[in-house]
């Protein structure tokens, strides 16, 4: 008997549950709301709107009036400063005991970082060939950073060089 009333209970959660969930999403519909004669703000601001900086008179977070001192201050998250390690590529191989690397390391505030990068093969214990970038990465949009600095290029076999670095990195969303 409790089998029966269990196994029918189930059937009709089966059959019920895709009834209900149909029932709510068609309330959840929502009409267009679209007025053509309302346009999005486009272009220069007005002539006489005000200069977003010229009232503050002259706080910043750590001057002004208002300011706290450092140990009751809100400290922001741009305002940390945060490290990564970043490892793109480390291989090895037994049989002849070589291998290769690529590590990026940076740290720094969301703004600006020490940005080092390495990468590279060595062979039975010994380093091949290497190239290191060290380089200071400033943020010029939400998604780029430039980057500048100095490479050394390591040659076991031939000539040690080192380069002035710049860069563009960043991400292109949408792409």
């Amino acid at each position: 008997m409790k089998k029966l009333i269990l196994t029918n209970t189930l059937r009709l959660l089966l059959i019920g549950l895709p009834l209900i969930s149909v029932s709510v999403s068609a309330k959840d519909e929502m009409t267009e709301m679209g007025d053509p004669k309302m346009q999005a703000q486009g272009g220069d601001a007005p002539k006489d709107a005000r200069d977003p900086h010229a009232y503050a008179a002259g706080t910043t977070l750590t001057e002004g009036p208002y300011a706290l001192s450092s140990d009751k201050r809100l400290t922001l998250a741009d305002e940390h400063s945060f490290y990564a390690l970043l490892g793109d590529r480390l291989e090895y191989n037994e049989q002849t005991n070589a291998g290769v690397f690529d590590f990026q390391a940076w740290y720094g505030t969301t703004f600006d970082r020490l940005v080092i990068k390495t990468e590279g093969d060595f062979s039975e214990g010994n380093l091949e060939e290497n190239q290191t970038d060290f380089l200071w990465g400033h943020a010029i949009s939400a998604y780029w950073d430039t980057q500048v600095g100095i490479r050394l290029d390591y040659n076991n076999e031939g000539e040690n060089r080192k380069w002035l670095a710049f860069g563009l990195q960043g991400l292109a969303p949408y792409w």
